[in-house]
């Protein structure tokens, strides 16, 4: 028998750590099924001893441990998602199992009984080593999070992980300049991931942008572009998700944050879009931001990320100055007006209504008076606010 210690991966849990008693022996880092308040929820193992070696922890216990009955454990993200999920967890001290259901969109889970979660992108087989390899990282930094800290890593493995951060570090890049130039080398960008059989994500914190993005870049290479956001239907997004893991032709991938983690196997390069928007922070508990959770995730998978936007925070600005970023274009800080100015004099409105009604008809007085009337909104603005609520802006 043993003793499983997990991360119940859910909103609101009352606990951060649940304890079980199974036969089976569950690896580290996957996520299993365990019975919670009449339910069956997913949780991310963190621990798993012989109950020979937990005997105090057993007797001490202050309630009953319940059984796992059945023996699922799947891998429904890369294990650099969960490291990087766990270190964020770290930084924000907010519990582990709720920030995994953050970064994690619930299809993802309902992805474990399907084919298609199964069979893996094309590319999944020839990294099996170097999965093997981040697994192992993986499991100790979870096991030093539950407290079972194994003190022999060897030299060697510590040696691979300071290489893989410097190398990460190195590509790291910052790209400010206006959107209109922004797209363009974003699309040359495709071109060339593609050409040497590589994916590509970008990553936006808004709908809108994320459609801007995709209806730009899409072009060309429509059966290879995808986008993911949380406005598709629950079917919708299941179908996206499942054929983007099983399209074996490499892919654009345009997402809001929240599908971030898709486990593609052959993306070379993350795009921050937007980097300074504030619609990378959540709203809701757990708080955090996902730019720092974006840019983990890439340092684990030792891949190019691109912070990209017309003006960058000052934050990332000052690491760049620090030289912690490097310039993928030299900087500009030529901000170009993106937007239409319309300036709207309402008098000119009123003197007008003023005027027809010294020859308008009885009829017709109601209606001048009412455009004569004060407006705080413009009619012009009205029928602005009008159309992006039908477009849905």
């Amino acid at each position: 028998m043993n003793i499983v210690t997990v991360y119940p991966i859910i909103r609101g849990a009352f606990k951060e750590e649940l304890t079980y008693w199974s036969s089976h022996d569950f690896s580290i880092g996957s996520i299993i099924e365990v019975p919670l308040r009449g339910r069956n929820i997913h949780a991310l193992v963190g621990k798993s001893e012989s109950a020979k070696n937990a005997k105090s922890l057993i007797k001490n216990a202050s309630f009953t441990t319940r059984k796992i009955e059945k023996k699922k454990e799947v891998q429904i993200v890369r294990q650099e998602c969960i490291r990087a999920c766990i270190d964020t967890a770290d930084q924000y001290m907010s519990p582990l199992g709720q920030l995994i259901k953050a970064c994690i969109p619930d299809i993802a889970f309902e992805t474990i009984d399907s084919k298609t979660q199964d069979s893996k992108s094309h590319e999944a087989n020839s990294k099996k080593t170097d999965e093997g390899k981040m697994s192992a990282d993986t499991d100790q930094k979870i096991a030093n999070k539950s407290g079972n800290i194994n003190d022999d890593i060897e030299d060697e493995d510590l040696d691979t992980l300071d290489k893989q951060k410097l190398r990460a570090s190195a590509d790291m890049v910052v790209y400010q300049t206006n959107t209109e130039d922004r797209l363009g080398t974003y699309k040359s960008i495709v071109r060339e991931e593609f050409a040497r059989k590589k994916s590509v994500l970008i990553v936006c914190p808004t709908l809108a942008s994320a459609q801007e993005v995709f209806e730009t870049l899409k072009k060309g290479i429509d059966s290879y572009a995808v986008l993911l956001h949380g406005k598709l239907s629950k079917k919708k997004q299941l179908s996206v998700w499942s054929e983007a893991l099983s399209e074996e032709h490499t892919l654009l991938i345009v997402t809001t944050p929240l599908f971030a983690s898709i486990p593609r196997h052959d993306i070379s390069t993350i795009i921050l879009e937007k980097e300074s928007s504030r619609g990378y922070k959540t709203l809701v508990n757990p708080y955090f931001d996902f730019r720092d959770y974006i840019e983990k995730y890439a340092k684990n998978l030792g891949i190019r990320m691109i912070l990209g936007d017309s003006l960058l925070r000052i934050t990332t600005l000052y690491r760049r100055d620090q030289g912690e970023l490097v310039d993928f274009f030299p900087i500009s800080y030529r901000i170009d007006k993106e937007a239409e100015v319309l300036v709207v004099n309402t008098k000119e409105r009123q003197k007008k209504a003023k005027a027809l009604k010294d020859t308008a008809d009885a009829d017709d007085i109601s209606k001048i008076k009412a455009q004569a009337k004060f407006n705080i909104l413009s009619e012009e603005l009205l029928s602005m606010i009008d159309y992006a609520q039908k477009k849905n802006e």
